[in-house]
């Protein structure tokens, strides 16, 4: 069975600490993730996700500027929808993390291919890697759906 952790771990957004420290934590999952696959371990077992975290360092990631914003708007206007921003949450509005969800869910589709072009644009192998490794798996979106589901 798996645990579903009740709390993210990661903080608010914090301008003066950009999102170092969930970018760390996905980079550990992603190391846990292929030692349990050595080991015959089931993923489950040995890594814990934090999928708040994640849509929130997303979120910060296309609204951090103009270029990103307007490729994000691009890539929905190509597929016929009026233009919507990711939305952060805020630890003093009590739905803000819901609504984050929610908003990161209806645009599920747009999020993967542009992790993949601003991955793809930085020429700096390290943070390419990094920007790549915020694809969220579909086990992620999956809780993110229940997290939506429990919050209603």
């Amino acid at each position: 069975m798996a645990l579903i952790l009740a709390h993210s771990k990661s903080n608010p957004f914090d301008p003066e600490k950009p999102d170092e420290e969930v970018i760390a934590q996905r980079e550990n999952q992603f190391d846990e993730l292929s030692m349990a696959e050595d080991d015959d371990e089931p993923p489950e077992l040995v890594t814990q996700h934090d999928e708040i975290g994640l849509i929130r360092v997303i979120a910060v990631k296309e609204r951090s500027s103009a270029k990103r914003k307007q490729l994000f708007f691009n890539l929905q206007k190509k597929a016929g929808l009026h233009p919507r921003q990711l939305l952060g949450d805020m630890p003093i509005r009590w739905s803000s993390t819901y609504v984050m969800l929610d908003r990161a869910e209806k645009l599920k589709e747009f999020i993967e291919p542009f992790l993949h072009t601003i991955a793809g644009d930085e020429k700096d192998r390290k943070k390419r890697l990094k920007l790549s490794n915020l694809i969220p798996t579909k086990k992620e979106w999956d809780r993110v759906s229940l997290f939506l589901k429990l919050l209603t």
